[in-house]
């Protein structure tokens, strides 16, 4: 049985209409002034100062009437002792059985790679470009909105990543039908430097990227064209042989640092081994607590919330929507820390999507945010802040 065909045995049973001006929250005495399961798809802002109550006060009957009103969602967290509140939250609107809490503990895995190149042909599932892309991802989530890429010669650093990354995943996939990370990274560290190396029986006997290579035109796990097959070999035992000892060298060095992280470790055992939790059971009723704290993993914790959340979205745009489709969120708390170039495209079709952001921020901090990256255009910011207090501020896309 496929993965996706898994049913989460915690989900809340789809079946009820969820009108889109259904109250989920009273903001006056006066039953118009609401804020309506239709809302929450035009995204929430909760801005405000240090103490202001943005999390414990706003943040907090956010995230209940959420719950309360059937949905599932995804929970990114900045603060330590952030997944310990949304536990409470659960336990006080019934749905601690809905609770995955994703962390170090290593009861719940995802390796993503696998995943997406086992999703349905429909859902773009092993497209090898998907793949790179979401991994890509994984290097901008790392160095910001430049993608990785380096100061100088950005472009060709860019471009080199992908070619590398797609020939790689590309060659691993249909030799084996998965794709690690740690295999990518032994296929390019143990690629021929020269044709004459390719063809020498001693360095043959033991490079994992001879043998797999040979597995893609014996006996390849997904069968391929045999034009695609002499691609993948020729790159390998040709073309990146022939670059520059020095550029090759860069090549690899620069990707190994990037995804250091998720080659040991907790990561490595969350994010780089097998599947028992995906993006999909949010649909079913899941709350997914992505437990990595940044103020805790640091730069990492930052990285990998950034790539479940991005394959959350994507999974979300793919899903059909019907009456009955139940409405997920995703909750940020800081949300400065983890606003990506994706997150417009996504939120301006969100609603089609039935797809609920709810964002916490300091207006210093979301300011620097938008100056540091160009992920966050000013035209996406709300045109009237109310200061002080906590407020909620409904953003109108442009």
């Amino acid at each position: 049985m496929r993965i996706l065909q898994r049913k989460n045995p915690n989900a809340i049973p789809s079946g009820p209409v969820f009108d889109l001006s259904t109250p989920l929250l009273s903001l006056s005495p006066n039953k118009v002034d609401s804020w309506t399961i239709g809302d929450s798809f035009e995204h929430t802002l909760v801005m405000g100062g240090t103490g202001s109550g943005k999390t414990s006060a706003s943040g907090r009957t956010l995230a209940l009437a959420l719950m309360r009103a059937g949905y599932g969602g995804v929970v990114l967290c900045a603060k330590s002792g952030e997944a310990e509140s949304w536990v409470r939250y659960a336990a006080e609107c019934g749905r601690s059985a809905s609770v995955i809490r994703f962390g170090i503990s290593g009861e719940y895995r995802f390796n993503f790679l696998d995943y997406l190149m086992r999703l349905d042909v429909m859902d773009a599932g092993g497209r090898i470009d998907n793949a790179v892309n979401t991994f890509l991802r994984v290097l901008e989530a790392a160095h910001g909105s430049d993608g990785g890429g380096q100061a100088e010669n950005g472009d060709f650093w860019r471009k080199s990543m992908r070619e590398l990354l797609s020939n790689a995943i590309g060659m691993l996939y249909h030799a084996y039908g998965r794709v690690t990370l740690d295999d990518i990274m032994k296929l390019i560290n143990s690629c021929p430097i020269s044709e004459e190396q390719a063809g020498d029986p001693g360095f043959q006997s033991w490079s994992f990227c001879y043998s797999t290579a040979l597995r893609v035109f014996q006996k390849p796990a997904v069968a391929l064209p045999a034009r695609e097959a002499e691609q993948y070999v020729s790159y390998f035992g040709k073309l990146f042989g022939r670059l520059d000892n020095r550029t090759r060298s860069n090549i690899v060095i620069t990707l190994s640092a990037e995804i250091s992280s998720f080659m040991r470790g907790p990561l490595h055992r969350l994010f780089c081994t097998e599947t028992n939790v995906w993006p999909e059971a949010t649909h079913e009723g899941a709350i997914i607590i992505l437990d990595l704290p940044i103020k805790v993993f640091e730069q990492a914790g930052v990285v990998a919330q950034s790539l479940f959340k991005y394959i959350w979205q994507k999974a979300t745009e793919r899903r059909v929507v019907r009456a009955d489709t139940r409405p997920v969120f995703l909750f940020a708390d800081e949300a400065q820390n983890f606003f990506s170039s994706y997150d417009l495209e996504f939120q301006s079709t969100a609603r089609s999507s039935r797809a609920a952001t709810v964002s916490t921020s300091r207006p210093s901090s979301l300011r620097l945010a938008s100056c540091a990256t160009s992920s966050m255009p000013s035209s996406w910011m709300p045109t009237r802040i109310a200061r002080g207090t906590g407020c909620l501020v409904s953003i109108a896309h442009p």
